[in-house]
């Protein structure tokens, strides 16, 4: 699930000692491309795998820095949207028995603040990012359900509210950033926000792992609330179960 942002993922599979020749299928998280610029390099190793991501991801995405007033593209570029090996999705798609991708656009929660400098380019100008391109991946093992996603731009309370709508359970593990990292210095309102999710999280009978873009000035006044509920994974951690293991 996600490629990263150029092609340092084919030298962290090697690394990881992970063949990416025999992976037989790729879902995008969403279409910026710190998560799908590593696409190319990967198909250049991987002929066959099927790649899935939503038909909004070829949106022209960036990125306001407030730190120094500044636009960045973030597109997913590079890539024909008609090669045949992808599978472009518009809404939610069943991959395999147990494994499954979904969407959702009904928020209870607030997005996260970090969001309100994504925009989307249009014919008209900026308008902000609705998202709309980003998804999310379910995985049933025996009665345990693991819910990835890249960065939960919906919000992750929100994601677990999709995720529990359709399974009507929660999940036991999940993976996700959280995108509460900020450029600039958080607010007594952001600090606020932070600690609120935290909270509802510790209603949940779930583990969480987070990394990327939670940050960890986020990640540290999260873990105060959370304690051994909310882990930390980097690039090349891996969690292992008594039957599998996920590698990130």
């Amino acid at each position: 699930m996600d490629t990263g942002p150029d092609d340092s993922l084919l030298h962290n599979a090697e690394v990881l000692g992970i063949d990416l020749r025999t992976v037989d299928t790729v879902i995008l998280s969403h279409g910026h491309n710190d998560h799908c610029g590593g696409l190319q390099a990967f198909m250049s190793v991987n002929d066959h795998a099927k790649i899935y991501f939503q038909d909004t991801a070829f949106g022209r995405y960036c990125s306001f820095h407030e730190d120094d007033q500044t636009m960045h593209d973030i597109s997913f570029t590079g890539i024909d949207p008609q090669n045949s090996r992808f599978r472009l999705i518009h809404g939610s798609e069943t991959i395999d028995d147990g494994i499954f991708l979904f969407q959702g656009n009904r928020c209870s929660y607030p997005l996260p603040a970090a969001n309100r400098n994504l925009y989307i380019r249009t014919e008209t100008g900026l308008i902000p990012d609705s998202f709309d391109h980003e998804q999310y991946l379910a995985v049933k093992e025996d009665d345990t359900w693991y819910l990835f996603s890249g960065c939960a731009h919906h919000g992750v309370l929100n994601v677990l509210s999709y995720f529990k709508n359709i399974c009507h359970c929660d999940p036991a593990y999940v993976f996700s950033g959280f995108h509460m990292h900020m450029r600039t210095a958080y607010t007594r309102a952001d600090i606020d926000e932070i600690r609120s999710a935290a909270q509802t999280l510790c209603t949940y009978p779930t583990v969480f792992y987070t990394c990327h873009c939670t940050g960890g000035e986020a990640y540290a006044i999260m873990s105060e609330i959370m304690h051994d509920q909310l882990r930390y994974i980097h690039c090349g951690g891996v969690y292992q179960s008594e039957s599998q293991s996920v590698s990130l």
